[in-house]
């Protein structure tokens, strides 16, 4: 059940994280991140074919819509914006698979249907304009199909709220609370339900960087993930979980993971995952207490 609930949390992105100069990448639909150059909204994971971002982090800091669809073509996705407002400025995005596209990545034998629509608004000083912080509503309606017929939908809301820190024309830390709600179901190729799950999280990244690489991110945050086929919930908290450039896996903090049966609210268990490496990449954890090892980084 640990393996479970611990993937589906990388499915979530919860502790996902995208920096220059990591060994492995891990964000999701649902994630914020950062790449070296822009600041992101909506994120695809790696068999995805979309990145959004909504900021570019120029020198002048002058806030602009950049919207990137990596490996897509004209046709797939289709992505438009529309300004809705001069000030602050906000902007209607919506980006629409169609009946189906096909990542332009290596994943040819997966497709993606559905939208991601979203208000996104930038807010600048109006002295030296910089952005001073952003806030995204996105609603997800995806569903990815395999080539048998199996897939995975994904529906919900996303919101963001960014705030940005200065020093001098650098971007130097950046801080988001992001909530999820969003139900996922995964469906084998006879149409056979193989996941259903009810996804409810709040949390903050707190990004230090340095020109336009994060050097480390801190996430704090809670939330629950109901496995409705067999009635359990997960409730889930990080604290302090810190993530720095280089290693594919947090150094420091630590991730709690109750699990509920949902018939009489009793606790089937609990997993305390620490990490005090002290900023190193060692690649060892305590797991309830007891050291494990983790999978080494790429």
């Amino acid at each position: 059940m640990l393996k479970k609930v611990l993937t589906v949390i990388a499915v979530l992105g919860f502790i996902g994280f995208q920096m220059s100069g990591c060994g492995k990448q891990t964000t999701g639909l649902d994630t914020t991140s950062i790449n070296q150059t822009t600041e992101g909204s909506v994120s695809s994971s790696a068999s995805d074919a979309i990145a959004i971002s909504s900021v570019g982090n120029s020198q002048s800091g002058i806030g602009i819509l950049s919207l990137d669809a990596l490996g897509a073509g004209t046709s797939c996705p289709q992505i438009t914006s529309t300004l809705i407002g001069q000030n602050p400025s906000t902007y209607s995005v919506l980006v629409d698979f169609g009946n189906g596209c096909v990542p332009a990545d290596g994943f040819a034998a997966v497709t993606t249907s559905g939208t991601i629509s979203m208000t996104v608004t930038l807010f600048t000083d109006s002295t030296t304009g910089k952005i001073t912080s952003e806030t995204i509503d996105a609603q997800k309606a995806i569903v990815r199909t395999r080539w048998d017929g199996a897939s995975l939908s994904i529906s919900g809301t996303t919101d963001v709220m960014k705030t940005f820190s200065w020093s001098g024309t650098t971007l130097s830390a950046a801080t988001r609370t992001v909530s999820v709600n969003e139900e996922r179901i995964a469906l084998s190729p006879v149409g056979r339900m193989l996941m259903h799950h009810l996804i409810s999280l709040n949390f903050t990244y707190s990004d230090t960087v340095s020109g336009t690489t994060i050097t480390q991110r801190i996430l704090n945050g809670s939330g629950t993930v109901d496995h409705e086929l067999a009635k359990v919930t997960a409730a889930v908290s990080a604290s302090n979980l810190t993530l720095a450039a280089g290693c594919c896996h947090p150094v420091n903090g630590s991730l709690n993971i109750t699990l509920t049966r949902n018939s009489d609210n009793s606790i089937i268990g609990t997993y305390d995952l620490s990490y005090v490496s002290n900023s190193q990449c060692t690649g060892v954890a305590l797991l309830n207490g007891k050291q494990i090892t983790l999978n080494p980084c790429d």
